[in-house]
Formats: structure tokens, sequence, C-alpha cells
């Protein structure tokens, strides 16, 4: 259990990341952190992706503005992914889930050319 929740909070950092520079919309952040669950074996057929601006509430990543806080909720049923029987204690409809928020820099683009002083 503990593992999963650490991947959970990868995938969720790795759609962080992907939203907070602004050029992905909302189902391409999804897409990115079912990916990360997948290659990392984590059952997806039940996960949730939630991506959220709760600076300006229903704005898509991709046009957030600069500094606005963008959530993003990863969350799998327990039972999709038990491999011991602590479902003794736990019941099945208990929910492991991962939170972060990120700031998006969506208007602080990276220069296209970046030239070296001179002398370097």
């Amino acid at each position: 259990m503990i593992e999963v929740e650490a991947i959970l909070y990868d995938a969720a950092a790795v759609g962080g990341r992907t939203a907070s520079i602004g050029l992905n919309t909302a189902a391409q952040v999804q897409t990115a952190v079912t990916n990360y669950l997948t290659i990392a074996g984590v059952p997806t057929a039940n996960a949730t992706v939630t991506v959220n601006d709760l600076t300006n509430p229903g704005t898509d990543p991709s046009s957030a503005t600069a500094l606005d806080q963008i959530q993003l909720v990863v969350s799998i049923p327990f039972s999709a992914v038990r491999w011991t029987t602590t479902s003794m204690f736990l019941p099945g409809t208990a929910q492991l889930r991962a939170t972060v928020t990120w700031y998006s820099a969506n208007p602080y683009s990276y220069p296209s050319s970046i030239v070296v002083p001179p002398g370097y």
C-alpha cells in the first residue's frame, strides 16, 4: 500500500509539472498521469485523475495565468492494488489518493534562443 501511495504521488507530480508549463490541456495532463501509472505497473481501469485551477475555477491548464494554483488529484480504489489480506482492516471501498498543487508558469515561457555573452 505504501509503495502504491508513493507511485500515486510521483504520478501526480508528473501531472503537476505537465500542467504547470501551460502547454498542455487537462486531457493531456490526465494522459501523462495514466501513462506514468501504467509504466509503474498500477492498473488504471478505475484510476481517476482530476485537474483543477484553484485560482480561476473551470480554467484549463493551457489557459491558466501566471501563478494560478493547479491542483491534481490522483486516486485509485484500494481493491485494485491490494496484494495481501489487508482487506480485513480496510473496507473494499477505500481509496488511495495523492494530491499535489503546482503554480502555473504559463506566460513565462522559456526563450527560444539563448545568446551566450561574449567571453564565455
